[in-house]
């Protein structure tokens, strides 16, 4: 900008480690190395942060510091929760698409079977027609 006004630039924002805008922890992402194709490893993930947000106090009743520490589990936990979801969603979809393939592949064998024995009976037709 020509005032020199917004932007980056050096001294700007809050100071780090400041939390005056942490409101919840909806896009908080866990700092962990964490397979997301694997269901079980979600589900086991999950558990543990659950079993770490139950272990605080109610939401009104923690310092801010808990509450703060609450909502941040608690958008960990809706995003893996997100995942697990997305994960079963694929699989689905992958189980779905190898099963339309299998009843192509039947519909196709099908159609060759229904034309083998058409043409058998042509042939039946044939042979019985001559020999009269």
């Amino acid at each position: 900008m020509a005032n020199g006004w917004g932007g980056r630039r050096t001294g700007a924002g809050a100071p780090k480690g400041n939390n005056n805008a942490v409101q919840h922890g909806d896009y908080c992402r866990p700092k962990v190395d964490v397979d997301c194709s694997s269901t079980r490893e979600l589900r086991v993930m999950n558990a543990a942060i659950l079993r770490i947000q139950f272990s605080l106090p109610e939401m009104g009743k923690g310092t801010p510091s808990e509450v703060r520490e609450y909502l941040r589990l608690n958008g960990m936990s809706g995003w893996v929760t997100d995942k697990i979801i997305q994960a079963t969603r694929k699989k689905s979809k992958d189980r779905l698409k190898d099963i339309e393939a299998k009843r192509r592949e039947a519909k196709t064998e099908l159609l060759e079977a229904k034309a083998r024995l058409i043409a058998a009976k042509h042939q039946f037709r044939l042979r019985v027609n001559t020999s009269d």
